[in-house]
């Protein structure tokens, strides 16, 4: 699936990934961390539709295998069933959010605004020490996050209605000034829709 959704293959491949879903289902439990990120991945890319029998077997799995989960994995599976509109079950946000707690020092800048996207598209409500790893994590990588992932982090926090911290408020900001000129018009209206929201447009109007 991951394959085809590289090769960018059209709705003639429908048949054959409805086929792949039933066998991820009933193979399930052979599945590595990684393995289950690229198969929910490329589902999402394809818009192929996650099967309610796959995502239980999957989903149960996941939290069974959780402590070998890696930023990179919890990330990419969070965000392919926010991108493909797919609620996830109670006990895999928990156990995702609590790997990500336990393994925040090793996120990139983009598996953070990521992760924290798809929580918010998902109607998950991101609080305690998930919360308070991830705003560090993203404070001390600030200096990676690129204008998309600026905006989409803000984004989170404003539409989740989540006030930021400081500390993270302000390294969004200089991380956004010394990108501006990258920004897209799309990232520019999230970033300031964001601000407004979090009443914090005074950082926008900053010289």
């Amino acid at each position: 699936v991951w394959a085809l959704a590289k090769l960018e293959a059209g709705s003639e491949s429908k048949d054959l990934v409805h086929a792949m879903q039933r066998q991820a289902a009933a193979t399930a439990e052979g599945f590595k961390p990684r393995e289950l990120g690229m198969l929910c991945w490329g589902l999402a890319r394809m818009q192929a539709g996650i099967q309610e029998d796959m995502l239980r077997a999957l989903s149960a799995h996941a939290v069974l295998t959780a402590g070998s989960f890696a930023p990179e994995n919890i990330s990419m599976i969070m965000w392919a069933l926010a991108k493909s509109e797919v609620a996830p079950e109670a006990g895999l946000v928990e156990a995702m959010q609590r790997r990500a707690t336990a393994t925040s020092i090793g996120f990139s800048a983009q598996e953070v605004a990521n992760l924290l996207w798809a929580l918010t598209r998902s109607g998950v409500e991101m609080q305690g020490a998930f919360l308070d790893a991830m705003q560090t994590r993203a404070v001390q990588c600030a200096g990676q996050f690129r204008p998309q992932g600026v905006a989409n982090l803000l984004w989170a926090f404003a539409t989740a209605g989540v006030q930021p911290r400081a500390d993270l408020l302000e390294a969004m900001y200089q991380r956004a000034l010394a990108t501006a000129g990258e920004f897209n018009q799309t990232d520019v209206k999230h970033v300031i829709g964001a601000l407004e929201k979090l009443g914090a447009t005074h950082l926008a109007r900053s010289p």
